[in-house]
C-alpha cells in the first residue's frame, strides 16, 4: 500500500538511526495486519479514505517515532527528534560559513597556517552559542507544549494523504560517493591552480601569469568550492533530503552567475610576466586568449541565467503545488 509506504518512510525519517529498520519492521507488519483485519471486517478493501483514517487513528509520524526515544528531561520525546535534526542542520550550515570565513582569511593573510590552527582553535568557543541558544529554545517549546496541551488540541492538523511520496532507493543515491570525491579533487586542484600558474600553463608559466584581478576572486572561488562541496556530502548522506539539494542547487546557481558576472568584468585574465621577451610575440597571444576568455565568460552568463530562470520557475512550481496539496488535504481531515 503506497499510503501505507509513505506512512512509515515519515516514521522513520525521525526515529533513532540505529533501531530505524527493527522499528519500521515491526510497525509496518502490525499496521498491514490491522489494515488487513479492517478490510476483512468491511469486507473489501480499504479505500484511500479508509486507509487514512486507520493511520490518522494510530498517530502523527512524529508522534509514533517519539515513543521509541529515551531522553525524556528537559526536551521530551515529542520534541527530541526535531530537536537533534535542528542541531546537526544548524552546526552543519555553521561550519560551512565559518570554514568560508577561515579560508578568506587564509587566503587574504600573511600567515595561512596560523589563521587555520587559528580557525581551529576558536572553533569550540564559536560554536558553544549557537547549541545553547537552540537548546534553550526548544527547551522553551517543551515547556509551552506541556503547559498549554499544544499537541492535544491540534489533532486533526495532519492529514495522512499529505504525506510525501515515497523516495525509491533508485532516487535516494542521485549522488555517487566518486563522483563527490571527484568533484572534490577538482576543486582543489582548481584552487591550486590560481597560487601556482605553472600547474596550468606548465614551462609557458615564466613567461605567462594570472592577472591581479581574477587573483582577487582567489577567495570568492574558494567560499564556492566550500559551499558546494558541503552541499553535495550533505546530499550524499541524507538523500532523502530533497527540498534541501534542490534549495542548494538554486542558490549555488544563482551565486555561479554573480561570480561569472563580476569576473567577465575583469579584463585582463592573463598577462605577461617580467620574463616574457620579445614582448610583442607574446601580447598577441595574450590578446587572443584574453578574448577568448572574455567571450566564453559572456556565452556562460547568458547559458546559466536562462538555466537559473526555469529553474526558479520549475523550484516555484513544485513549492506552490505541494503547499496546496497540502492545505487542501488538511483541509478536508479537518471537516
Amino acid at each position: 500500500m503506497e499510503l501505507l509506504d509513505r506512512y512509515l518512510q515519515a516514521v522513520k525519517f525521525w526515529l533513532p538511526k540505529k533501531q530505524q529498520d527493527d522499528i519500521i519492521r515491526e510497525l509496518s507488519a502490525n499496521l498491514s495486519s490491522e489494515m488487513e483485519d479492517k478490510a476483512e471486517e468491511l469486507g473489501h478493501p480499504l479505500t484511500l479514505d479508509e486507509q487514512s483514517a486507520v493511520l490518522k487513528q494510530h498517530g502523527h509520524p512524529l508522534m509514533v517515532a517519539s515513543r521509541y526515544w529515551s531522553q525524556n528531561y528537559l526536551i521530551g520525546p515529542t520534541l527530541f527528534p526535531i530537536y537533534l535534526w535542528t542541531l546537526k542542520g544548524s552546526l552543519a550550515i555553521f561550519f560551512v560559513v565559518y570554514a568560508i570565513v577561515v579560508v578568506a582569511a587564509m587566503a587574504g593573510g600573511k600567515d595561512p597556517v596560523g589563521e587555520a590552527i587559528g580557525g581551529l582553535v576558536r572553533l569550540p568557543g564559536a560554536a558553544l552559542p549557537a547549541i545553547a541558544w537552540i537548546t534553550l529554545a526548544f527547551v522553551a517549546g517543551e515547556f509551552v507544549i506541556n503547559r498549554f496541551h499544544v499537541l492535544d488540541k491540534t489533532k486533526c492538523d495532519w492529514n495522512p494523504k499529505s504525506l510525501p511520496p515515497v523516495v525509491k532507493p533508485s532516487q535516494q543515491k542521485p549522488l555517487k560517493l566518486a563522483t563527490v570525491i571527484a568533484t572534490t579533487v577538482f576543486g582543489i586542484f582548481g584552487l591550486a591552480i590560481l597560487k601556482a600558474p605553472n600547474l596550468m600553463f606548465g614551462p609557458a608559466g615564466i613567461f605567462l601569469a594570472f592577472g591581479p584581478g581574477i587573483l582577487s576572486f582567489f577567495s570568492v572561488f574558494a567560499a564556492r568550492f566550500v559551499a558546494g562541496v558541503a552541499a553535495d556530502w550533505v546530499a550524499l548522506l541524507r538523500p532523502e533530503w530533497t527540498l534541501f539539494r534542490s534549495t542548494a542547487q538554486l542558490a549555488l546557481r544563482g551565486v555561479d552567475i554573480v561570480i561569472i558576472y563580476f569576473l567577465s568584468k575583469v579584463g585582463n585574465w592573463i598577462v605577461l610576466t617580467e620574463q616574457a621577451q620579445p614582448r610583442e610575440q607574446w601580447a598577441a597571444g595574450v590578446s587572443i586568449a584574453n578574448l577568448c576568455i572574455y567571450l566564453a565568460l559572456r556565452t556562460s552568463l547568458v547559458i546559466l541565467s536562462l538555466v537559473f530562470a526555469w529553474e526558479c520557475w520549475k523550484y516555484l512550481r513544485g513549492i506552490m503545488r505541494r503547499e496546496e496539496h497540502t492545505v487542501a488535504s488538511n483541509a478536508a481531515s479537518c471537516r
